[in-house]
């Protein structure tokens, strides 16, 4: 009795796991046949489903895209993709093809083309992203995709509307995948707290005895833009991710770096939301230094924002935004910062094919909570004004971005920044981080420190495949009459480069970097630096 029962058990456990073995691996075509549901019961099973067809039901390329999208999507992405009812349809070549004519229409204008209101550049180019080596040029020449075939759409990968993009077979949406690589090799004459980057805050103070080498890869790029045309106002949604890799300890045992995100956000018409370049900087007067930390006056912060870009006239435009606050305060232990209140930015932008114009300005609220009493709040604020011009162009009446075979001298340019204010230190390279934005007083009080800084950056070509770049940047704190003696009170940041461009987007690069901190009680030091560079573009 007992070995039947065991008998039972095991044929009832053993027909399903059979039958389903059988439907995910069907029986050979010839098999099935010659196969009966009564040859099939023969063999132990009562009954089973008909054989699977051999070709699916659903075409793969039915899909628009896979089955099942990802879990903690937005409302607006289906939980599931199927050929199935009225809101899903069938791929088809129309879609790609549409939103290539769409973009191909509209290249040159902004939001309803590839450049969007915040990417300013001039007419018919497509900006760079700042910190670019010389070999890639500051703008990149916009035009009209060519006429396609509409058969060729689902067979074929198509140009996209910003070079380097290209269109996605069955989609609405262009991709383009973009970056760099950049080694650096330095040779540090003095002591300075950051072995990759030219940070003059560190130097330190009393100056000590100390060399260095360094060889670096951190500042390696990573960047995927998308653009997919709307039925609304034609709009244009943009995203752009960039990743690079100066996260993390430098470079040691084995030199590897963590990920960091630098940019991620989202245009739309006249709105970007996410995290970019704050409203208050102008990433156009970056000078391609071949020290990738760059001058230690310029105003450099990447944060969440929600940010608006509304034209004014021909070439002006009007950016305000809320952005991420944070106070960075000195508290001495008596206390916690606070921020519950965002900062307002503003600029208005006047942009020409040889000079632009930039004057923004910035309004915070600083908070500071000594323990056990209420929130004492400041003021903060900031005028950052730059420029940028291209004197020999100007004098020579040339123009190198719409010249095919421009002249190297008049390739050379100016950029200038000028930024005073005060509660703005974690706005300025050289002070971000460090608790300048405000400090303690001696009688328990609260006051915002004021700060001045300005950067001069001189790029000389002498043929097209040399250029010469001087820069000189300072920055000045003042202290409140508690703080120590020891605090930072300024520095300043010298560097002098030569570029060779072998081939276009190869830039080779050697750099003499001269640096000094000075403290509240007057005393300073010094480093200086050999810095080189290779960057490819991809």
């Amino acid at each position: 009795m007992a070995c039947s029962i065991g008998h039972r058990s095991i044929r009832r456990i053993a027909a399903p796991l059979v039958a389903a073995w059988l439907i995910l691996c069907p029986v050979p075509a010839r098999a099935q046949e010659g196969a009966t549901p009564s040859s099939i019961a023969s063999g132990g099973l009562s009954a089973l489903p008909p054989a699977i067809p051999t070709t699916p039901l659903i075409q793969p390329a039915q899909y628009t895209v896979d089955p099942a999208t990802d879990y903690q999507s937005a409302p607006t992405a289906p939980i599931y993709q199927s050929p199935y009812g009225p809101e899903y349809s069938p791929y088809r070549a129309e879609t790609s093809q549409q939103a290539y004519q769409s973009l191909a229409s509209h290249y040159d204008d902004l939001a309803t083309g590839p450049k969007q209101y915040a990417d300013y550049a001039p007419e018919g180019f497509y900006p760079l992203d700042y910190q670019e080596a010389p070999g890639a040029n500051p703008y990149q020449p916009l035009s009209p995709a060519p006429a396609i075939n509409p058969e060729d759409f689902d067979r074929l990968v198509i140009r996209g509307p910003v070079p380097g993009s290209f269109l996605v077979p069955g989609t609405g949406t262009a991709f383009r995948f973009s970056g760099f690589v950049r080694m650096g090799a330095n040779y540090d004459f003095d002591p300075i707290g950051t072995p990759d980057l030219f940070v003059t805050r560190t130097i330190p103070v009393p100056q000590t005895v100390g060399q260095n080498v360094n060889y670096s890869a951190r500042p390696t790029r990573i960047s995927l833009d998308t653009w997919t045309p709307t039925d609304y106002n034609d709009w244009v949604v943009h995203t752009f991710v960039q990743f690079d890799f100066l996260s993390g300890n430098p470079p040691a045992v084995g030199s590897s770096s963590n990920p960091r995100l630098r940019f991620a956000f989202i245009d739309f018409g006249y709105f970007r939301v996410g995290q970019d370049t704050t409203v208050f900087m102008d990433p156009s007067v970056f000078p391609r230094t071949a020290d990738f930390q760059g001058p230690n006056g310029i105003v450099n912060s990447r944060q969440g924002l929600g940010r608006v870009t509304i034209p004014i006239g021909d070439n002006a435009f009007v950016a305000a935004a809320l952005e991420q606050p944070f106070s960075d305060i000195t508290t001495d232990n008596l206390g916690v910062n606070v921020q519950d209140i965002p900062d307002f930015t503003a600029h208005i932008r006047y942009q020409r094919d040889l000079w632009h114009v930039q004057a923004a300005s910035i309004v915070r609220s600083i908070g500071f909570r000594e323990t056990g009493d209420e929130v004492t709040r400041r003021a903060g604020w900031g005028v950052n004004l730059t420029g940028s011009v291209h004197p020999w162009a100007v004098l020579t009446g040339t123009n190198p971005l719409r010249d095919p075979d421009p002249t190297p001298l008049s390739r050379s340019r100016v950029l200038l920044q000028f930024a005073v204010g005060s509660g703005i230190g974690r706005y300025i390279q050289d002070t971000s981080g460090i608790g300048l934005d405000g400090a303690i007083t001696a009688n328990g009080g609260f006051e915002t420190l004021g700060i001045n800084s300005m950067t001069a950056s001189y790029e000389h070509w002498w043929a097209n495949r040399w250029m010469t770049n001087v820069t000189y940047s300072n920055v000045n704190v003042d202290s409140s009459n508690a703080m120590p003696g020891s605090s930072f009170a300024g520095s300043d940041y010298v560097a002098t480069s030569l570029w060779y461009i072998p081939v276009r987007n190869m830039s080779l690069g050697i750099e003499y970097l001269w640096g000094r901190r000075e403290n509240q009680d007057g005393q300073s030091g010094r480093a200086d630096r050999i810095q080189t560079a290779f960057q490819y573009n991809f």
